[in-house]
Parts: C-alpha cells; structure tokens; sequence
C-alpha cells in the first residue's frame, strides 16, 4: 500500500472503499518475507506494521499467505496465532520429506500452536493467463488436474489466476464459461483464499 500510495496518493478513497466492500484483498503482511533468513523479530514486526497499515483502509486478510517465499518457519504456526491467523497458503517448503504430500493439513508449532495450511503445489500463478479456447485449456490443465487430485485430501482444488505484477485477466468470464462448457464434471468458481478454507476445514 505504501509504494502504491507513493505514485497515486489520488486513490486511497477509492482503494479504501474497494477494500470495505470485500473488493479488494489487503495483507496481512507489510511485505512478502523471507521466513528462514530473517530472524523472528523481523517476521513478527512485519505482520505487525502490515496489519496496522490495513487497518486504515478496512480488516487485513487473516490468512499466512506466503506464495512465493523460499521455505517456511516450523514456528510460524505460533507467530500467526498471536496475530489471529489460524490459516497459511504458501507453495515452497513442504514436501514427503516433511511427513505430508498433502495439499491440506493442520501445522502445528513445537509449542503446540496450530494452523490449517493449504499448500499450492504447482505454485501461485498456474491459472494464470488462461487461453480461452478448448485445446488451449485442456493443454495447460489437464496435466495440473492429475496432480493437484492425487494430493488433495478434500478434492477442493485450486488454479490461482494472477502471477507477478500481472494486470487482471480481462476475458476470465468467458474463460470461466469455456471450462464449465469442457468440463462438465467439474466445478468452476471464482473464489476468495477465505471462501476456500471455508470449504476445507
């Protein structure tokens, strides 16, 4: 929000009113951080100033989101509780090494502190730039689809439709119709990462 706010300060109203009406999705972080280099002050005090800075505009998002973060904290689930999260979606940092090739699991910290995590396995941006023709769909997703069932423990899966500094995908509504049209078997909806843990808790 700050570096936003530094090129257009004109739009804080409209980013305000946008995030009042669930429109738009801040925090709860200051900025994505690094959670193994980094010491636990320095994780701590940037969910602390990220959620302060939301608060100026309407509630923080309560999720641990970390899509692109290289590895993740075994005390996360402790630092996240102290702050009334109770959910993390992140990609890197677990694996069948670490005792799941699940997508969906409760971490716990050593202390016990507990969190839901939704892991994404293929990354944050494999639904992104979606083609809206058939063979153009099924090139890119039916390869996802084998692996993303095979780790789901609630069949609850997800295609992230958003990557780096990406503009929004203009024509998703008529991508959307296009896989419902291929895929009749399947579920196609748009959703928000709070509307997902809904469905998997």
């Amino acid at each position: 929000l700050e570096d936003y706010f530094a090129v257009k300060p004109e739009n804080k109203d409209r980013v305000k009113k946008q995030v009042e009406a669930g429109k738009l999705i801040i925090g709860p972080w200051y900025t994505q951080t690094d959670t193994t280099i980094v010491s636990a002050e320095s994780i701590v005090r940037n969910l602390m100033y990220g959620m302060r800075d939301c608060l100026a505009f309407g509630e923080p998002m309560k999720i641990g989101y970390l899509p692109d973060s290289f590895g993740m904290s075994g005390q996360l689930p402790h630092i996240y509780n102290g702050f009334g999260i109770t959910r993390t979606m992140f990609w890197r940092g677990c694996s069948e090494r670490h005792g799941t090739d699940k997508t969906e699991f409760l971490w716990q910290s050593s202390d016990g502190s507990e969190v839901t995590a939704q892991v994404l396995p293929l990354g944050y941006a494999i639904g992104k730039y979606l083609p809206a023709d058939e063979n153009g769909l099924r090139k890119r997703l039916d390869s996802y689809f084998d692996v993303l069932e095979k780790a789901s423990v609630t069949k609850e899966i997800l295609l992230p439709n958003g990557h780096d500094q990406m503009p929004l995908q203009q024509n998703i509504f008529e991508v959307m119709e296009k896989l419902r049209e291929i895929y009749p078997q399947r579920k196609f909806v748009m959703s928000r990462f709070e509307e997902v843990f809904e469905q998997i808790e």
